[in-house]
């Protein structure tokens, strides 16, 4: 057989040239900390799942770490017996001696049971599928040392012009023969099989007795004493370490380095800290897992960042030595004073992050088993604050395919979010000794803060913030749930929700705070075997898809905030779920007919711009009770050159007594602005209580936008208190060439009143809103009135 008899000398090719590249070395990657971007444009198609079956014969070398879905490459193909009724097929899942298959596959996008059966040839394990017993068999060969040929279809196809060989062992290669006879079960078209292996088996140190430290059966110079691992450090280590060939001795997979290239106390400290428990939702875990399929024709930098990415963890190199610093709290070596830094290089020192490249909402996927191997949206991390802080929403997402549980992927996720978070990154040139002692990885405290030390150079170490709160488990959400589908049953229940629907609107939040947020309805079921509404929404035009589960479904309503951000449409599709499980369907796609607002921004905004407004309005009657005016009718002009001003008054005095009125013209214009004011003021004073009445009206156009405000103002002062009253009407530039207008009332009490009715319809006073009357919207849909009618929210 062509592909399994020379796969070793293009392999042996593919090995060199990947050893060739080593000597480019592993520069320390930290950008996950330091720049910009938290997810990655990924060159590589594929991650834990493979669904398609490869052929041809030009195919890199494969290789599976942890557990992978995949199809496999066919290496061979062939129908015999009468009218063809028998099948046979290869598939190539991976090089090196894997663990073995679970015990089930999908087969036509179905999940069916492997069931075990007597081996009948040199196979490491024997298969049927539940519901086709007697009509598929596969045989399932590990990659094992002296590994034979399949004797059963050397048997079936030795009068085939294209026979299976004796001589077709598979070297080095685990692979399955799938044999299956032509059945009406199969629907008239040739099944398909995507299976979930067990991949390769990997040396540890940590199980080495001869490794120092170590304790166990492995060997580095034994692959038969390695074990399965999830391992993601593990894993990194072999793929640096590189698979070989057994008779060419040529490393096939990964970079071939030796032990005295590569920084052991980081890969052990690293494993040690993937393989530590987490209790989740009353579960135990590791830390961290990885499951990835590499191939030769991979590039290095790529694949060690997918095992990284699973870890949250960041490559590095040691005085030449490569390894890997798992994402976890560190206790600081040391603190950096100011007597360990130098004077006679240059600090460069950014504490605060660029807005631009901090993200507030970090979206992402994970494989999940639960929904046949497809990706799955992971909670998304976000935080209001950090959004009020940035001013508006920064969304961006971060893979995890190489994770199959969700609470392994939601940690990682939440970690990336806060690494993101931390935006401090100095650059210190320190002294000899300090300099000498230090190692990349390292955490030191330098300035009240925990930092990373990221690169040596020159005699200046690179500093990233960092800080153990990053790996807190405080605050991370369990990961999503995901229901498996279900076969069809009864079809005369529900299978879905009916007159599903849905709109948006705004709700109480923190305080006085209003948020925006959705509101999913549909007809209350009666079935009480419906116990749950799944609903799955996501901004219109497409991108993240959030969940929300309503526990009632006799309720049938639901109102969401989470991931609900402003001033966008959404859409949403809604399921049941039911005790037991049957089958169901989506409901279709629903939109909402207007965009989300959010009223706490408008309202923090409007509120910070009218105490800006009040303070000016009030500074405009300081200063002009600060003019010293002169007894009796007084006039004066100044001409500037570019402004003319020309004031008028009059005031009459008696004792410390006086009354005046001051009338006040300014123009001004130069190259690139001008503008026009007025101002009549009126004051009467008796004993230091002041009554005091401004009108002011002033229009500008300059650099700064055009603006004109209108301001009418009421005060009366008696030295140590003063009330006021107010109206302010603006008209002013938000943008370039856009304008907004507002109107501002200033007072303790405002009344609206038609002046013949004994109540007036509407008195605000206290903080409370008094009302005689009714309150309708145009279409009558929106209604309060003053007998006590509730007011309800419509959702449009």
């Amino acid at each position: 057989m062509p592909f399994l008899a020379t796969l070793f000398t293009a392999g042996s090719l593919l090995g060199a040239l990947a050893s060739a590249a080593i000597s480019f070395g592993i520069s320390y990657l930290a950008s996950k900390l330091t720049t910009r971007s938290i997810g990655r444009q990924k060159t590589r198609a594929y991650t834990a799942v493979n669904g398609e079956v490869q052929v041809g014969g030009d195919v890199p070398e494969p290789c599976a770490f942890g557990f992978v879905v995949l199809a496999g490459y066919q290496a061979y193909y062939a129908k015999f017996g009468s009218g063809n009724k028998y099948n046979a097929e290869v598939f190539v899942f991976s090089s090196g001696r894997c663990d073995g298959l679970e015990p089930y596959l999908i087969l036509n996008g179905e999940k069916r049971a492997l069931i075990g059966a007597t081996a009948i040839g040199g196979e490491a394990a024997h298969y049927t599928v539940a519901g086709f017993e007697g009509l598929i068999s596969i045989r399932f060969y590990d990659g094992r040392p002296g590994q034979v040929a399949d004797a059963k279809l050397v048997s079936d196809t030795a009068g085939l012009g294209n026979p299976w060989k004796a001589t077709s062992r598979g070297t080095n290669l685990c692979y399955v023969v799938v044999q299956y006879t032509y059945d009406p079960k199969f629907n008239g078209r040739s099944p398909q099989f995507v299976f979930i292996l067990r991949g390769i088996r990997c040396y540890d140190p940590r199980k080495d007795s001869t490794f120092s430290g170590g304790s166990g059966a492995h060997r580095l110079s034994n692959p038969t004493t390695w074990s399965f691992t999830r391992n993601p450090a593990i894993q990194r280590l072999n793929y640096q370490i590189g698979f070989k060939g057994v008779a060419s001795n040529i490393t096939l997979i990964g970079m071939g380095l030796p032990l005295a290239a590569l920084d052991m106390n980081s890969y052990i400290a690293s494993a040690n800290v993937c393989d530590t428990k987490r209790i989740v939702d009353g579960r135990s875990i590791d830390t961290y897992h990885c499951n990835l399929i590499v191939k030769s024709t991979d590039d290095h930098s790529q694949v060690l960042k997918e095992f990284d990415d699973s870890m949250a963890a960041y490559g590095l190199n040691r005085s030449g030595l490569a390894g890997v610093l798992a994402g976890a709290p560190q206790v600081p070596v040391r603190e950096i004073t100011d007597e360990d830094i130098r004077t006679d290089a240059p600090q460069n020192v950014q504490y605060r992050r660029s807005s631009f490249d901090q993200i507030n909402h970090l979206t992402g996927q994970f494989t999940s088993p639960e929904s046949l191997f497809q990706p799955e949206s992971l909670i998304p991390v976000t935080n209001t604050t950090d959004i009020l802080a940035d001013g508006r929403a920064r969304t961006q997402s971060n893979d995890f395919l190489q994770v199959m549980d969700a609470d392994i992927a939601q940690y990682l996720l939440t970690i990336r979010y806060r690494q993101n978070r931390l935006g401090a990154r100095v650059t210190l040139p320190v002294s000899a000794r300090l300099w000498f002692v230090s190692e990349i990885g390292e955490w030191v405290d330098y300035d009240g803060r925990t930092w990373l030390i990221v690169t040596k150079d020159g005699g200046s170490l690179t500093l990233a913030e960092t800080s153990g709160d990053v790996y807190a488990e405080g605050g991370i959400v369990p990961g999503p749930i995901f229901i498996a589908p279900s076969e069809l049953t009864n079809p005369s229940l529900l299978t879905t929700v009916n007159n599903f629907q849905m709109g948006s609107g705004i709700i109480q939040g923190v305080g006085y705070d209003q948020i925006p947020a959705l509101r999913f309805v549909w007809n209350a079921p009666e079935d009480p075997s419906i116990y749950q509404v799944l609903i799955k929404y996501q901004i219109e035009g497409g991108g993240e898809v959030y969940e929300a589960v309503c526990n009632l479904p006799e309720s049938g309503g639901l109102t969401v905030s989470a991931n609900v951000v402003s001033h966008r449409t959404y859409r949403a599709q809604a399921t049941i779920l039911t005790r037991p499980d049957r089958y169901r369907t989506w409901t279709p796609w629903v939109t909402t007919s207007v965009p989300t607002v959010d009223v706490s921004m408008l309202w923090r905004q409007t509120q910070a711009e009218i105490k800006e407004l009040v303070k000016n309005l009030r500074l405009d009657v300081d200063e002009v009770k600060d003019l010293v005016t002169l007894e009796g009718a007084q006039a004066s002009t100044l001409d500037t050159g570019n402004s003319f001003l020309r004031r008028r008054s009059l005031q009459k005095s008696s004792d410390n007594n006086f009354a005046r009125i001051i009338n006040e013209e300014l123009v001004r214009a130069d190259a690139d602005s001008a503008l026009a004011q007025v101002l009549t003021a009126v004051e009467a004073s008796v004993n230091e209580v002041s009554a005091f009445g401004l009108f002011k009206m002033k229009a500008s156009v300059g650099p700064g936008g055009a603006s004109v405000i209108v301001s009418l103002q009421a005060r009366i002062d008696d030295g140590d208190n003063f009330t006021d009253s107010g109206l302010a009407l603006e008209v002013y530039e938000t943008s370039p060439g856009v304008y907004g207008s507002r109107a501002t009332i200033l007072s303790d009490k405002f009344v609206v009143t038609d002046g013949t009715t004994t109540t007036p319809p509407f008195i605000f006073a206290g903080g409370n809103m008094i009302f005689n009357g009714v309150l309708q919207s145009a279409d009558g849909k929106r209604r309060i009135d003053a007998n006590g009618t509730e007011f309800i929210r419509m959702w449009t």
